[in-house]
């Protein structure tokens, strides 16, 4: 349906940013006029108290743009076909883009200033450790006064491909009908990623794959050129900033040395592939296939034992799930699921998939699209775990030190989803209750992401080593470095087709760096948390320590809050041990309903 008729019970309240357009615009005048008055400042000459008043300001000039930004693009996000949210989104955009060069002078000051005064400032205003130790890390890589502003007046250019992207998948492509044994489907991304790939039926679920991937392929020259358009300018900027290669330059901002990442990878590849693949036997036992395809591997079981969950159900098992993390979690929740916090709907022109957004100073905006399906509660779980975790970090952080690093931003999305799978198994505790939730838990948390996004971690890694390496990378050289990475991964498991290839065209994840294999890295943490509060090992309160702290510790240290060493690879594989738990269990309670 088109947005204007979503009944707005499904639908979040964006009034809570702004309940007006007056407002906007009034809130945007108010924006010019900060900006303006930080212009031409004399940085080098001020006393550390003038430099903390400089800073709070600074501060308050982020949060005002940023609560701007996210009402247009928030709008946008749920109906990116209205011409109008377009124009508003572009004009936020542009206006950014021409605010940042104009006072880009302002870091090129603040890296003037010598480290022992900013240290100073630092014991001085302990609030502004963490924007002044980033300051201090950043220092080898900035380039030129005129060279970085520059680079900050051309940074919406930058964010072109990935829009394009999202025009292409959410506007310009459009799939038709297609017609199974007799009867005709409409077809849609959400459609597909939330129903048909999950269907019971065989041959629905693989007529649909191949009506879908055969549409995205049309479509893959476009989305083909701006990704690489896209990875070759990160090439650039890590040559620029000095460093050896693009993954280094990625992995700096988030803190990460390349040891971690490599040894996450490579131990997945290894340790992680077996476990899946004995799952993917599973599925081909279950539904007696002489052969499993890829677009068998989404498929549910026992999906008639509970076909459909109705919304207000959901929203009643998750505040109950998450309920053992205590009252002031409790209240977010809540919050959450009743102040209309979450955008349920399904409608043309919606964005794909999950995400949270959290304007600082503002609670957290939920997108999901509801479908009915268990996994839609797991989603609900997940992304209110963002919410939490951004909220508890907001009100302990200021705004430049609430945003972790990305790799453990994953980390309290799937920690909530383990709480579910708890509350489910109690709630009812029949063999195909346990059966239907195990499978549910290793088809969405699991299989999305510890594998989904581990695998695009896999090819992200080539296409960057490829450019390292200075191979020339064409649409089809994208294509079948994914049918390679599934394939090295699945095995002889499963039958990698060539629309497969195409996979890489279905999530944006591949335009936000590095992000892909923080999912895995987010899970794994996630899992040995919880284990870890299972067995009494940590507590609850030392697990929310972790979601106040925001982005005032590295992975790291905030790993360690919880007693994990990301530096030991046993954290890592405890979790696919666990993984290899619910495999087994799956498979032994199949087996015993069936006797």
């Amino acid at each position: 349906m088109k947005r204007n008729d979503v009944p707005i019970e499904l639908t979040w309240n964006l009034k809570d940013l702004y309940e007006t357009e007056t407002l906007f615009e009034e809130d945007l005048a108010l924006l010019l006029k900060e900006a303006k008055n930080l212009e031409g400042l004399e940085l080098l000459l001020m006393s550390t108290e003038e430099l903390e008043d400089f800073l709070q300001r600074y501060e308050n000039y982020f949060v005002r743009l940023y609560k701007l930004s996210s009402f247009a693009s928030l709008d946008l996000s749920v109906d990116r076909i209205n011409s109008a949210l377009q124009q508003r989104e572009a004009r936020i955009a542009d206006l950014s883009s021409e605010l940042s060069a104009r006072l880009s002078y302002i870091l090129s000051d603040l890296h003037k200033i010598p480290e022992e005064k900013l240290l100073e400032l630092a014991n001085f205003s302990p609030r502004y450790q963490v924007f002044i130790h980033d300051l201090i890390r950043q220092r080898p890589h900035r380039l030129g006064d005129e060279t970085e502003k520059t680079l900050n007046a051309l940074g919406g250019t930058f964010e072109l491909p990935y829009l394009t992207y999202e025009m292409i998948k959410l506007a310009d492509m459009h799939f038709g009908d297609f017609e199974v044994d007799g009867k005709i489907y409409p077809m849609n991304y959400i459609l597909y990623e939330n129903d048909y790939c999950q269907s019971p039926n065989r041959n629905l679920r693989r007529g649909a794959y191949e009506h879908f991937y055969k549409t995205i392929g049309t479509y893959s020259y476009g989305m083909g050129s701006g990704y690489l358009s896209h990875v070759k300018t990160e090439k650039i900027l890590s040559k620029l900033r000095g460093f050896e290669s693009v993954t280094d330059y990625l992995l700096f901002e988030q803190e990460v040395s390349r040891d971690i990442y490599e040894t996450h990878l490579q131990r997945m590849m290894e340790k992680l592939s077996p476990v899946m693949q004995k799952y993917a036997g599973f599925i081909k036992k279950y539904y007696g296939l002489d052969e499993l395809y890829y677009s068998d591997l989404k498929a549910l079981i026992d999906a008639d034992f509970s076909p459909e969950i109705s919304l207000e159900e959901a929203k009643t098992d998750v505040e109950k799930a998450l309920s053992p993390l205590g009252e002031e979690y409790s209240e977010i929740v809540r919050g959450a699921l009743n102040n209309r916090w979450i955008d349920f709907a399904q409608n043309k022109g919606k964005s794909t998939g999950g995400f949270c957004a959290s304007p600082y100073g503002c609670h957290s905006f939920i997108l999901m699209s509801w479908t009915g399906y268990l996994s839609d509660a797991f989603t609900m779980a997940h992304e209110i775990g963002h919410a939490g975790h951004f909220q508890l970090a907001g009100q302990n952080q200021n705004f430049f030190s609430v945003n972790p690093s990305t790799y453990f931003v994953e980390a309290p999305s799937t920690y909530n989803e383990l709480f579910l799978t708890d509350y489910l198994f109690e709630k009812e505790s029949s063999l195909r209750n346990k059966r239907y939730v195990i499978a549910s838990l290793l088809g969405n948390t699991y299989y999305h992401n510890f594998v989904t996004h581990f695998l695009e971690a896999c090819f992200q890694k080539q296409v960057y080593d490829s450019l390292d390496a200075q191979k020339g990378l064409t649409t089809d050289s994208l294509h079948e470095i994914k049918r390679s990475v599934l394939k090295e991964f699945w095995k002889d498991s499963v039958i990698i087709d060539d629309k497969a290839g195409y996979t890489w065209m279905r999530q944006p994840h591949y335009y936000m760096g590095l992000y892909p294999y923080t999912y895995s890295a987010g899970l794994s943490l996630a899992t040995n948390a919880y284990l870890a509060l299972k067995k009494g090992e940590i507590t609850t309160e030392d697990w929310l320590k972790t979601l106040r702290a925001g982005g005032s510790k590295n992975p790291g240290e905030l790993a360690q809050i919880v007693g994990i060493n990301l530096l030991e690879p046993v954290s890592l594989d405890r979790s696919i041990d666990y993984v290899d738990r619910l495999v087994d269990e799956l498979i032994s309670l199949s087996e015993r309903i069936e006797e």
